[in-house]
């Protein structure tokens, strides 16, 4: 049995554009975004356990308090708001804009032993962070038996 090397032009292509999207998010041209993509961005999220809360670290610089909206509907966290560019002002030139601008709406399921009541949120030097306390009264899994 002989192995043969596979080098199909498409195929290649298309490894090429996997591995730049896999190490590079901002690989690509103005061509290859779509009107959906241009008009909203994804924020980045960190999330962290503590021994009594969730934490949430939204990273979206350029915005105030003011622009965010917060949600909580059984148990789903909302997290959304807008972006907005810059209008073009006399004597300014924009050469490249590697911002993303637009709405924006991220949702988290949270587990069923968190207090609701109890959510903070605060935004400091572009990092929204949402603390979700923990019910530790409430078990977060249950064992059933089957009868």
């Amino acid at each position: 049995m002989y192995l043969t090397r596979y080098n199909s032009p498409a195929f290649a292509r298309r490894r090429d554009w996997l591995f730049d999207r896999f190490f590079n998010d901002t690989v690509g041209t103005s061509a290859d975004v779509d009107a959906k993509e241009a008009s909203s961005f994804v924020p980045r999220v960190d999330v962290a356990e503590e021994a009594d809360a969730y934490v949430l670290h939204v990273s979206v610089p350029g915005l105030k308090k003011e622009d965010f909206k917060l949600d909580l509907t059984e148990n789903r966290l909302t997290v959304s708001g807008e972006r907005k560019f810059e209008a073009a002002s006399e004597g300014k030139t924009w050469h490249t804009v590697e911002t993303r601008y637009g709405r924006f709406t991220r949702v988290f399921r949270l587990p069923a032993d968190v207090v609701a009541s109890g959510i903070e949120a605060s935004y400091t030097d572009g990092i929204l962070v949402i603390r979700v306390p923990k019910d530790s009264s409430k078990p977060a899994s249950q064992h059933i038996e089957v009868k």
